[in-house]
């Protein structure tokens, strides 16, 4: 859940899983749903994964999460 204001979405920058780094122009868009609930659809991944939430403001402005990266254990079967 992450409150936005019409206009801005939310990214993610990191590594960890294919088409994801650090640099904030290949950041990936996440969708909204109901209840300001945004997702995001990265595969699976057997490798850890380090991310950052980015706000994309309406005027196209990227501001960072603030504080440590995320993490997510890979998926093992």
């Amino acid at each position: 859940h992450w409150d936005t204001q019409y206009g801005q979405s939310l990214m993610i920058c990191g590594t960890g899983v294919k088409n994801l780094d650090w640099d904030p122009k290949n950041a990936v868009s996440m969708q909204w749903t109901p209840g300001n609930v945004w997702t995001i659809d990265l595969g699976l991944s057997d490798q850890p994964i380090s991310f950052k939430i980015l706000l994309k403001e309406a005027d196209g402005k990227l501001r960072w999460m603030e504080g440590n990266n995320l993490e997510i254990n890979g998926i093992r079967e």
